[in-house]
């Protein structure tokens, strides 16, 4: 028999997918550009009262979720606790479940016989319909029974809804599809949220400095310039074209920072020792912590801020020499008014202003 020819014409679809929905309501979100698919979340938290076969406290409790065929375990605790404490999510694909109830049952690994310590079950029609950004559903206690369907003091504590990836647990929920693997392979089907930074330009334009010390009092023509470090990153000026102890330079100096400005800025006045050499040393240096830094929005340009500049370390003058502190001239602002762009232009999805982040 002949094998039947495949079609590979383009065909069309109609996926449900949010993004190009009219009727999509709600903030968009990274998982609006795909179809939403229909999970069954359990978020097994916490048991109390529970009994082992020696009494309170000795047994090394785990919860047991049974979906008909399919089934999904906690983590073993051996803290031989009558309240262990898991906070495990579970996902079950919608389309994936063929029963109209789930079990939750509390077992004791220490109990070689399989008995159960109790059980309790709820309809998967009773599950409501959750969508981001309503609030998480608050979890509730449930009285267990035994295998008699008689009512125990133990109880556990765990909530139930209907979602899609949209929702806050999916990341880091145990999935359905991943019954069939074991050992470290169940990791990697875990999805990872990345969260973009929010990015601003910080402009520092140095404007000029005032009577700054020279190590070398004799020194004619110093090439003097301005060294600027926020967290690993280095940048200079170029050397003042006017040749004394009062240069200037009226130049902006660029970097790139990310909330919430977890570096400083490191300001240092430097003076060449020798022309065409890298080796310079310091006139003096400031530190500028970025929480409090003008955020500009608009074109307009902020004001000058004059600071005095500290003493290097190790730099030797006498107390009467120093009459006043030597200055630098700077405006300083974190630029908001524009996108920085933190991936490829071709697939950026996100054009906000900083600003507006």
């Amino acid at each position: 028999m002949a094998k039947p020819k495949e079609d590979f014409s383009v065909k069309e679809i109609s996926p449900k997918i949010r993004a190009i929905s009219k009727y999509s309501m709600g903030p968009a979100t990274s998982h609006d550009l795909v179809e939403h698919m229909s999970y069954l979340f359990v978020k097994i938290v916490m048991a109390r009262n529970l009994i082992g076969l020696a009494g309170p406290n000795t047994c090394d409790s785990y919860v047991e979720l049974k979906l008909g065929n399919n089934k999904a375990t906690t983590k073993f605790l051996e803290n031989k606790s009558s309240t262990p404490i898991w906070n495990q999510v579970f996902a079950f694909k919608k389309e994936k479940i063929h029963t109209r109830e789930v079990e939750v049952v509390l077992k004791d690994k220490a109990d070689i016989t399989n008995e159960i310590i109790g059980k309790v079950s709820f309809l998967i029609s009773n599950a409501p319909q959750r969508v981001p950004p309503d609030s998480p559903l608050a979890p509730q206690w449930y009285r267990l029974e035994d295998k008699n369907k008689k009512k125990l003091m133990a109880e556990v504590m765990f909530s139930f809804w209907m979602g899609t990836q949209v929702d806050e647990e999916f990341s880091h929920a145990w999935h359905s599809d991943s019954i069939g693997i074991g050992g470290d392979g169940i990791s990697l089907t875990r999805s990872e949220n990345y969260e973009s930074p929010k990015l601003w330009y910080l402009r520092v334009n140095v404007i000029d400095a005032m009577d700054l010390v020279l190590r070398d009092k004799n020194m004619k023509d110093p090439e003097i310039f301005v060294k600027a470090k926020l967290g690993n990153v280095v940048l200079k000026s170029k050397v003042s074209p006017k040749k004394n102890v009062n240069p200037s330079w009226n130049e902006d100096i660029m970097f790139v920072t990310a909330e919430p400005f977890e570096y400083p800025l490191i300001l240092s006045v430097e003076n060449k020792l020798q022309p065409n050499r890298e080796e310079s040393e310091s006139l003096g240096r400031f530190i500028i912590h970025l929480t409090n830094s003008h955020k500009r929005e608009a074109a307009k340009t902020p004001s000058n801020l004059i600071i005095n500049l500290e003493r290097p370390e190790g730099k030797e003058i006498e107390q009467k020499e120093v009459k006043f502190a030597s200055k630098l001239s700077v405006r300083i602002s974190l630029d908001g008014g524009y996108h920085v762009f933190d991936e490829c232009t071709q697939y950026s999805s996100d054009f906000r202003l900083s600003c507006w982040e």
